[in-house]
């Protein structure tokens, strides 16, 4: 009669054991899921209060537009003008190589 008794105090315990694991999983999960939505909530308060565009592609209608800084400029005799933006002379390629050719021969 021991050993019977054994196994049928062996087999509750088992039962018991894993009917508490699933319950204290269950209870887990529920806690995770109730800190998130709590978290989730939170969160859209914060981002509400803070001041947004009307709408988001607002800033994008108008596209990109690069900001170029303002050309250096002298006046002579009452005049304005810019000064050039390129500093070396624009030759031709041919006159280049006849130039480079040059240099090297001496």
């Amino acid at each position: 009669m021991m050993p019977t008794m054994m196994f049928g105090m062996a087999t509750s315990m088992f039962l018991w054991l894993i009917l508490g694991t699933l319950l204290g999983l269950l209870l887990l999960g529920l806690c995770i899921w109730l800190v998130a939505g709590w978290l989730k909530k939170q969160r859209t308060l914060l981002t509400q209060s803070t001041a947004q565009p009307r709408e988001a592609s607002e800033g994008f209608e108008q596209g990109y537009q690069a900001h170029e800084p303002p050309r250096a400029t002298y006046q002579e005799s009452g005049q304005l003008y810019s000064y050039p933006q390129n500093e070396q002379p624009q030759i031709p390629y041919q006159a280049m190589e006849l130039l480079e050719y040059s240099i090297g021969q001496d």
